[in-house]
């Protein structure tokens, strides 16, 4: 997939000094506040995706660009994972195709012929395949990151002072409800 990852940091920090403030803040309100951030980036991403009117079944893959909050496997165990965590994903298996445009194969992988030495694999002959074309990159998730950036970050922090402010004064500092993408 096709998917930008922005490093922020000092977010440990900021979830120590919200926890410090009351229970209903922390990771939570630092989830909540990246998902609305993340929002015109999203919805600029979505009018950049390459779209065909003429398609009758399936997803579009603009349908499928949205905000996930969970993370990779891989980070599962992150140091961070305490922290706030939000990535704009599109959800199409094909997406990173078009992002970043791709080769046209045929008869196999690419390359020239040769067999596996190694792993589950191991015997099995690939490559052979012949290059015949390049479908050509259609970005849309950059340049709506590219475009939205500073936009984000002011959102983010609005959010964050809302929250705070909300605390200090006594309120809830409820972050609201945050949605797992499934």
């Amino acid at each position: 997939m096709a998917a930008f990852t922005v490093r922020v940091t000092g977010l440990r920090e900021l979830d120590a000094k919200l926890a410090a403030l009351g229970p209903n803040l922390g990771p939570q309100a630092l989830t909540s506040s990246l998902v609305y951030a993340a929002a015109p980036t999203v919805q600029l991403a979505r009018s950049l995706a390459p779209y065909d009117a003429t398609r009758k079944s399936g997803k579009h893959l603009r349908d499928q660009i949205g905000v996930t909050t969970q993370r990779p496997r891989n980070q599962a165990g992150f140091a961070g994972a305490a922290a706030g965590y939000a990535r704009i994903v599109p959800r199409a298996p094909h997406s990173h195709l078009l992002e970043f445009g791709h080769k046209i194969v045929v008869g196999g992988r690419a390359g020239r012929l040769r067999r596996l030495v190694r792993g589950r694999n191991r015997g099995q002959v690939v490559g052979g395949g012949t290059v015949v074309g390049f479908v050509k990159a259609r970005p849309f998730l950059g340049p709506a990151w590219n475009a939205t950036r500073e936009t984000v970050l002011h959102r983010f922090i609005t959010r964050i002072g809302e929250i705070v402010s909300r605390v200090w004064r006594g309120g809830s500092g409820d972050a609201g409800q945050i949605r797992k993408a499934a």
